[in-house]
C-alpha cells in the first residue's frame, strides 16, 4: 500500500469515527444495534460519504457458491468495512468475524464498533488484512484466538434464502472483487448514500 493510499484509508477511518463518535453522544449505550445503524447511515450522509448498508457477502468454496451468506453491516467509499454490535463487550468471535468478511469482500480496513460502552473509544477496534499497519491496528497474525490484541457490532439474519450453485464459471478465482463491487455499486444507489 502506498504512503498516499495509507493517508486516505486514515483520512477515511477519522471521518468515519467522527461519525460513529457523534452517533453515540446523541444516543449513548443501550439501544439496538440496527437503530445505531440506521442514525449511523443518516450521520454518514450528513457528512456526504458514499457507503452501502447490507452489503451481501459470497462464500466461494471450491466449485461452491453460497450467494448472500452473510451481510456486511456497512461500508464506506467501497473500501471501509463497518461491523456494529451493542454487546457487553467484544468476543474473540466478533473479531474474527470482521477479519473474515475483509478476506471475503477483499477489503484491507475495517472498522468494529461496540455501540454498548459508556465511551465509544472502548468499543472501537481498528482492524486490517494488510501487513502495513498502523499501532492501532490487528492483523490476522495478531488475532486474539492467538494471543495478541490491540486496543482502539452485528446480529442481521438475512433478508434472503442462502442461494447455493455448482458451476465451473463460478469459481472464487474468477472475478470476486468484481462481484463485490457491482454489489456496492448496487446497494450505494438504492440507499442513496
Amino acid at each position: 500500500m502506498t504512503t498516499h493510499a495509507k493517508h486516505r484509508h486514515w483520512d477515511l477511518t477519522e471521518a468515519v469515527i467522527g461519525a460513529l463518535i457523534e452517533v453515540h453522544r446523541q444516543l449513548g449505550p443501550g439501544l439496538l444495534e440496527s437503530v445505531y445503524e440506521l442514525c449511523l447511515a443518516e450521520e454518514l450522509r450528513y457528512r456526504g460519504l458514499r457507503f452501502a448498508r447490507q452489503v451481501p457477502i459470497t462464500v466461494f468454496y471450491r466449485d461452491v457458491v453460497v450467494r448472500a451468506a452473510y451481510q456486511a453491516d456497512l461500508i464506506v467509499e467501497e473500501r471501509l468495512l463497518i461491523e456494529l454490535k451493542a454487546v457487553e463487550s467484544f468476543a474473540p468471535i466478533h473479531i474474527a468475524q470482521t477479519l473474515t468478511y475483509l478476506k471475503l469482500l477483499r477489503l484491507d480496513l475495517g472498522l468494529l464498533v461496540n455501540f454498548n460502552c459508556v465511551a465509544l473509544k472502548d468499543g472501537l477496534r481498528r482492524l486490517t488484512l494488510s501487513p502495513s499497519r498502523g499501532p492501532d491496528e490487528l492483523s490476522p497474525a495478531a488475532h486474539p484466538s492467538r494471543g495478541r490484541e490491540n486496543k482502539l457490532s452485528r446480529s442481521h439474519s438475512a433478508r434472503g434464502q442462502n442461494e447455493l450453485s455448482r458451476s465451473p464459471a463460478a469459481h472464487p478465482s474468477r472475478g470476486r472483487e468484481n462481484e463485490t463491487k457491482r454489489i456496492i455499486h448496487r446497494e450505494t444507489g438504492r440507499q442513496g448514500g
